[in-house]
């Protein structure tokens, strides 16, 4: 009886034993998996920041890059929207083109007549207006106007010219086209790889300078007057 009561006591200690040990076993596990989560996610999120960082720098530098591009574009006066717009325009030049070439005939001294438009079909997105017209005077004046078509703006380039001599003086009919195209619908990303003009680009932009651009009169506001009454006396 003795022997059986030793055993149980010492199986009741075991046990307490066991417990005390297992308690803060489980808790440093408990722990220690909470620690190992805490600490896979940091990182997860250190990495994350990371690339985010790391991005953020790439699109700095693309917008500084384009910045810088577009500052020395502007500083040599290449880059002018205004020529490239009104060189091809993105709608039907014909007014334009009309008011160009009745100032040229003014200032070489020939005269224009039998005018006629035509609107040509579209190609590739560049649409097509032809203006046809008789120019009158003498020879050497018409030849003149003639070969200052390809000086003007809107872009224009004589088709055909039909020559009539009448004694001293000469009547060309004469066919220009003119060209127009719609502007892009959508503009690159901001972020999208910078480039420089091209020379070739440069090169056509400065010829584009040379060209003689439609003349605009803006008309100012005129001076406001009092209005006499019409029944005063």
């Amino acid at each position: 009886m003795e022997l059986t009561f030793l055993n149980k006591g010492a199986g009741k200690n075991l046990s307490i034993q066991l417990k005390v040990v297992a308690v803060p076993l489980l808790s440093l596990f408990v722990i220690s998996g909470i620690l190992f989560i805490a600490a896979k996610m940091g990182i997860s999120q250190i990495r994350s920041l990371n690339a985010s960082l790391v991005a953020i720098k790439k699109e700095e530098s693309t917008l500084r890059q384009k910045e810088e591009i577009l500052r020395r574009v502007k500083d040599s006066g290449v880059l002018r929207t205004d020529l490239v717009t009104i060189a091809l325009p993105n709608k039907n030049p014909t007014l334009f083109l009309f008011s160009q070439l009745k100032y040229l005939a003014a200032q070489k001294g020939v005269t224009l007549s039998q005018i006629e438009v035509k609107t040509g079909a579209a190609t590739a997105g560049l649409s097509e207006v032809s203006f046809s017209c008789s120019v009158d005077g003498p020879s050497g004046l018409v030849d003149e106007f003639i070969l200052s078509i390809g000086t003007i703006v809107p872009l224009s380039r004589v088709e055909k010219a039909e020559i009539d001599y009448s004694g001293s003086t000469v009547s060309v009919l004469v066919e220009v086209d003119s060209y127009y195209s719609e502007f892009p619908s959508e503009l690159p990303s901001l972020l999208s790889q910078a480039t420089d003009l091209s020379p070739d680009e440069k090169v056509l932009l400065e010829k584009l300078a040379v060209l003689t651009q439609p003349t605009f009169i803006e008309l100012s506001p005129t001076a406001e007057s009092e209005r006499a009454e019409p029944f005063s006396e």
